[in-house]
């Protein structure tokens, strides 16, 4: 499920986990 371990932190920002999500998460 978890690609990367930045994603971990980031599943409880966005509710789903990727690794190009990151970057959407940092435009919200």
């Amino acid at each position: 499920m978890v690609t990367a371990p930045l994603a971990l932190p980031m599943v409880g920002k966005s509710g789903h986990v990727s690794a190009p999500d990151q970057q959407s998460v940092a435009g919200r």
